[in-house]
């Protein structure tokens, strides 16, 4: 028997939104980062975080690799987009 170590880190790229690796067959039923930057409240912003880390630690993860702080400083940027809470720095 195969023991996973403890201190491994199991990561999964999963931000609600557009990108979604958990629910990729039907779409996320978070909001994604543009959705909550739009809305613009903290409480709505903090639950969702907060119900994605549940999501993910209820498949074994322990890392998510998601942006936190991506600004879309260039709205030609086809990367950032909308996995970006706006174009304000602050």
């Amino acid at each position: 028997i195969l023991t996973a170590n403890p201190d491994a880190l199991i990561g999964i790229d999963e931000e609600g939104g557009s990108v979604t690796r958990l629910e990729s067959v039907s779409g996320s039923t978070l909001a994604g980062a543009a959705q909550l930057g739009l809305v613009d409240d903290l409480a709505a912003t903090e639950a969702t975080g907060a119900e994605l880390a549940r999501r993910v630690r209820a498949i074994g993860g322990n890392v998510v690799l998601g942006p936190v702080a991506d600004v879309n400083t260039d709205p030609r940027n086809p990367v950032i987009g909308v996995r970006s809470f706006g174009g304000d720095e602050r």
